[in-house]
């Protein structure tokens, strides 16, 4: 049921100009108020693309009921019709399709808009162009301009594709899935704290408890250091050593060079260097191997005089306390035997020697009268 208030009315357009006739309609309606039923009607003919006024508002406390509407396409081709209402000036359509030639566009306040042919059946087909009917809208699909707009607005379907629950989907620049698979862990982008790992590093994992199973020993420890390559320390090379409490910890090599030498240095004398903690003689130094040679150069006085060969004065024997001399006791002799070499003899073998094996037989004889 279509009612016109006060500022309402029913309008008419074209969706474009006629080609031999414009359109005539036809409206039967009802005035009332609360002690008045007043029947009328009114007609007219569209305007090409001109609204129309096919019913005017009522007056103001009335209500304008329509009743019945026809709308006969007089053309001799198909056309775009436009029926709306217009209330104060805000424009609500209610028909906009295409009506073939020769048909009617019908309405009744109790069946609502139908189309018509020239002889008076429904057309359930409209339009000449292979139209269709949509509820109560009947023609040509591409002259429901707002419905073709909004068809338009969406996108062409795509071949076919087997259904299927997938976790990887491959889609078109339309949106569109063409096609699934099963995902794998390759493709996922790598990030920070959310890598895989394989099966293999899974079982290490697992066996992982951050406690000492027990599978490794003293022994088995150290068949693994006898095992490793030999190699000349570095100051940066790492040694492993527990503290009192068992915990593991490492230290530099430099490290323990440092802490053995503190302790060292409190035992052992630190390193000779000659002529800083070690004398010379004669400017040669004691340290290294071989014999040093060492040539007197001293200038002796006294009863003993001389450089390299020294004599012995007299005074030497003269100068000293006299005493009783005993067998036991013992003179200083040159042996001829022995290149004269000097030799030590005891008194009591003093009558054993001849003169000639004495240097000092003459004074010894005169000093003591022998």
């Amino acid at each position: 049921m279509i009612i016109l208030k006060s500022t309402t009315s029913l309008e008419l357009k074209l969706g474009g100009s006629i080609t031999t006739s414009q359109l005539p309609f036809y409206v039967a309606y009802v005035d009332s108020t609360s002690t008045n039923y007043i029947p009328s009607n009114t007609n007219g003919e569209s305007n090409n693309t001109t609204v129309v006024t096919m019913l005017s508002s009522p007056a103001l406390g009335e209500t304008r009921t329509i009743k019945y509407i026809s709308l006969d396409n007089s053309d001799s081709v198909s056309t775009q019709i436009i029926i709306q209402i217009n209330g104060s000036s805000t424009i609500r359509k209610m028909v906009d399709f295409t009506l073939d030639s020769g048909d009617r566009l019908e309405y009744t306040d109790t069946v609502g808009f139908r189309v018509l042919t020239s002889i008076g059946e429904i057309n359930i087909g409209s339009g000449s162009s292979g139209g269709g009917t949509w509820g109560s809208i009947t023609g040509t699909l591409s002259a429901q301009t707002d419905l073709q707009t909004a068809l338009d607005g969406k996108v062409d379907e795509n071949a076919t594709i087997t259904g299927a629950t997938k976790t990887k989907i491959t889609y078109d620049a339309k949106g569109l899935v063409t096609s699934g698979a099963d995902a794998t862990t390759a493709d996922i982008a790598d990030s920070t704290n959310k890598r895989y790992v394989t099966d293999a590093n899974l079982v290490v994992i697992g066996n992982t408890s951050g406690t000492n199973s027990g599978n490794e020993t003293a022994s088995t420890l150290g068949a693994t250091i006898n095992g490793a390559s030999a190699a000349i320390p570095n100051d940066t090379d790492l040694v492993a050593t527990a503290e009192n409490a068992g915990l593991l910890k490492k230290i530099t090599w430099t490290n323990v060079k440092a802490f053995l030498k503190t302790y060292f240095d409190t035992i052992y004398q630190t390193v000779l260097i000659s002529g800083t903690s070690i004398k010379t003689i004669n400017s040669t130094s004691l340290l290294g191997a071989g014999d040093i040679s060492i040539t007197p150069n001293a200038t002796h006085t006294g009863e003993v005089t001389g450089t390299t060969a020294l004599t012995v004065d007299k005074t030497a024997i003269t100068n000293k306390t006299a005493v009783t001399i005993d067998t036991a006791d013992y003179v200083l002799i040159s042996d001829s035997s022995d290149s004269g070499n000097l030799k030590k003899g005891l008194v009591s073998d003093l009558g054993g020697f001849d003169d000639g094996d004495f240097t000092l037989v003459a004074s010894f004889k005169s000093l003591y009268n022998y």
